[in-house]
């Protein structure tokens, strides 16, 4: 009885867990730190991935747009690097470092 009793506890703990984990992947903040983690090795195309995700979560959210601008701004894709960057400035109009990172970027592609 008591090894049923363990075997049950156990399968139970599992069930919990992998809601646990289950919840964890349909926020915002999963595919984001993940993001990071790939930004990180700068492993550009792998964080755009997960940021999408993340966006896809939550679209509104700066600093997963913030992200987003500069890994396409890293991969040399300007216009969705700009549209990430307008897009942070439409919902926080106050955002300086969002304001610096255009102007840079809008420098550079015309040079």
């Amino acid at each position: 009885a008591e090894r049923r009793m363990k075997k049950f506890l156990g399968i139970v703990f599992l069930v919990i867990l992998s809601q646990g984990i289950y919840a964890q992947e349909q926020t915002w903040e999963y595919p984001f730190i993940k993001a990071l983690n790939y930004e990180e090795r700068q492993e550009w195309n792998l964080a755009i991935e997960e940021l999408e995700k993340s966006r896809a979560l939550q679209e509104e959210n700066l600093f997963v747009l913030k992200e987003l601008g500069y890994c396409y701004a890293k991969q040399g894709e300007w216009e969705k690097a700009k549209e990430c960057y307008e897009k942070v400035l439409f919902f926080y109009p106050e955002d300086s470092n969002a304001k610096k990172n255009l102007e840079i970027l809008l420098e550079n592609k015309t040079k």
